[in-house]
């Protein structure tokens, strides 16, 4: 009798890219809704960064990484390559901080506001504490909370008055 494979276990097969054999890193969906890591496919005309990225994934995959103790990999402070442990959350930007980066989010101008809470916080608050916005690449700051039916794909306010 087979036994059956635990929750974590299936979590990291479902994260695990079907070409490199890793855990997802910087997941792509292609039209065919299939995903793989941005660095293991090859496309041509270098265009991987024109692939939209899988939200769902990289949702999913900071949810392990947050509540995961099964070797999945920690998380990443959203803002700079450390090599640190993120030590808090903010709760507008949803991003990962480390203690330095949290500093510097209480003082910048635009940030001071903004709620904080410490990752031990956020593993009480559950999946809403893994989501990440995604912003556009083609205007700066703004969030991907729309989906254009013809071009099929998700778009910023600011895409709909430019281009859809």
């Amino acid at each position: 009798m087979a036994e059956a494979l635990t929750l974590a276990e299936n979590l990291e097969k479902a994260l695990e890219c079907a070409v490199c054999l890793d855990q997802f890193k910087d997941p792509k969906v292609l039209p065919c809704l299939h995903s793989f890591c941005r660095k293991a496919g090859q496309i041509p005309d270098g265009e991987v960064d024109s692939l939209p990225v899988n939200f769902f994934l990289n949702n999913l995959l900071s949810m392990v990484a947050l509540h995961g103790d099964s070797g999945s990999s920690e998380l990443e402070c959203d803002n700079r390559e450390s090599g640190d442990p993120p030590m808090n959350r903010c709760n507008t930007c949803c991003h990962f901080l480390f203690e330095f980066c949290t500093q510097a989010h209480r003082r910048g101008r635009g940030t001071t506001s903004h709620g904080m809470v410490s990752i031990e916080g956020a593993k009480k608050m559950g999946s809403v504490a893994a989501k990440k916005l995604s912003r556009c690449k083609e205007h700066d700051g703004e969030l991907l909370k729309l989906f254009c039916e013809t071009c099929n794909e998700a778009i910023c306010r600011d895409c709909i008055i430019v281009k859809h």
